[in-house]
């Protein structure tokens, strides 16, 4: 892995960013994101090479993406976890961009195939800014934790 942790600030389409496997082939039989009940009002829909996260409000995002060998620790701050999840990037990139565009805004480089995902967020809604830290590292299969 090359660059293990990259930072970017953008102000993403429709209050929304997207965690994506970037060479990843649209699936068709697949659901569109936010196609399922359980995920109106949600804040997070997830798929098998994406997953989108939902702003409460437009604004500006501040995306730490990092790449692990092993699932992290704790990360140090106020931080609230806002998912935990599996995704599958068999390209080996994993990116961070717009919901429309579907352009990375950053990428890093990941094992391929199955990858835990840990979406961490703390937000100032006074200033419209919002942080998430996505932690990715390699799945290792139905014994560790899904939490």
């Amino acid at each position: 892995m090359n660059r293990p942790e990259v930072v970017v600030v953008f102000w993403p389409s429709h209050a929304q960013l997207v965690v994506f496997d970037p060479e990843a082939s649209p699936c068709p039989d697949e659901a569109a994101l936010w196609a399922f009940p359980g995920e109106t009002g949600n804040l997070l829909s997830v798929r098998r090479t994406l997953l989108s996260v939902g702003l409460p409000d437009d604004g500006e995002v501040n995306v730490t993406l990092r790449a692990h060998t092993t699932e992290p620790g704790t990360p140090h701050g106020t931080w609230s976890v806002m998912a935990k999840t599996t995704f599958l990037a068999a390209s080996g990139v994993v990116g961070v961009g717009d919901v429309v565009s579907f352009e990375p805004v950053v990428t890093v480089e990941v094992p391929p195939g199955p990858l835990r995902v840990r979406l961490l967020e703390t937000s100032t809604m006074i200033c419209r800014a919002f942080s998430f830290q996505v932690d990715v590292w390699p799945f290792l299969g139905p014994t560790e934790g899904t939490n």
